[in-house]
């Protein structure tokens, strides 16, 4: 496989962790939205794998009369993991806005219809794309995981890959009714503190819509084959963020950087370059903000913090 392979399949898992927002909510007859009263129980408590206590990285950019918080998120966690702490807290009350990557929830949006223009099979049959080898391990692996062969049929195989990937890590316990976006969102709204974006869903999706059909499918085998070996660490993954031990993913995003500079470029480097111009005209006016990102993008070379500094901003950790 190579280390372009290597880096889109790992990232499908580190994309649902610290990227991309999860897929499985919004896919037609599967995954329906948590009410509020599962959230509500999927709020974060104290209790998991988490011996030095949680201290979640935050950073501040200030001015005068701007502050904006900067804040790396994990999109699927356990319930039980302990992560939100009195300073984030405090940050967000004090915040006139919560900014996310995007907004699956939001009816001017359309995801339903973003999802039908580049999540679905044109042939209307995903396994039509394998042999006969590779659909019969496809299908064990999706009837495994309790998915039936009518709802991975009409996608696309990048989006057939995200729908087997979060069902796997949901599985073992993860879900987004406990993942910070989910959290922050529902604290907002219960402060009246409006949600906006930094990328609509049509951008958001064609980050993986746009690969070339012969990579699409690798994803989706590899997806297959190297699930549990991926999954391995996830555990520690959430627990050393929790903890604000960004190390891990400095080296993750450093490794990617040099491996797969292509892939890099697209889902981190230019999406940064993106959100750091609209963070920059957040601050030439004036308030305070509560944004939330994937931490992938607050970690590496080409990390928001860093592109802010080069813009002039003094970046602090709170």
């Amino acid at each position: 496989m190579t280390k372009l392979m290597t880096w889109v399949v790992r990232l499908i898992f580190l994309w649902l962790l610290i990227g991309l927002t999860p897929l499985v909510r919004v896919l037609p007859g599967y995954g329906p939205k948590p009410d509020p009263a599962e959230q509500v129980a999927a709020a974060p408590r104290s209790g998991f794998n988490n011996p030095f206590g949680p201290d979640p990285a935050l950073w501040l950019v200030e001015d005068p009369d701007s502050r904006i918080y900067l804040f790396g998120t994990v999109h699927v966690l356990r319930p039980e993991l302990e992560w939100m702490t009195p300073k984030v807290a405090r940050a967000l009350s004090e915040s006139g806005s919560l900014w996310v990557e995007t907004r699956l929830d939001d009816p001017a949006q359309n995801v339903q219809l973003v999802l039908d223009t580049y999540g679905r099979e044109p042939s209307g049959s995903l396994t039509s794309r394998l042999t006969a080898e590779e659909k019969a391990q496809v299908l064990a692996v999706v009837h495994g995981l309790g998915i039936s062969q009518s709802d991975i049929e009409p996608l696309r195989p990048w989006l057939a890959s995200f729908l087997i990937s979060q069902v796997a890590l949901e599985q073992t316990g993860y879900t987004p009714a406990a993942g910070v976006e989910t959290v922050l969102e529902r604290a907002a709204s219960l402060r009246n503190i409006p949600v906006r974006e930094l990328e609509s869903s049509e951008q958001h999706f064609r980050f993986l819509a746009d690969l070339p059909p012969e990579i699409e499918k690798q994803m989706l085998l590899e997806t297959v084959t190297s699930g549990e070996a991926t999954t391995a660490g996830v555990d520690r993954i959430a627990a050393r963020w929790a903890r604000g031990d960004l190390k891990p993913l400095d080296q993750d995003m450093a490794r990617m950087k040099t491996e797969a500079p292509e892939l890099y470029d697209v889902l981190i480097a230019e999406r940064n370059t993106n959100w750091a111009a609209q963070i920059s005209s957040l601050m030439a006016g004036s308030g305070v903000h509560f944004i939330a990102v994937g931490a992938g993008h607050l970690s590496g070379p080409d990390s928001l913090q860093a592109m802010l500094e080069a813009r002039g901003y003094e970046v602090r950790r709170k």
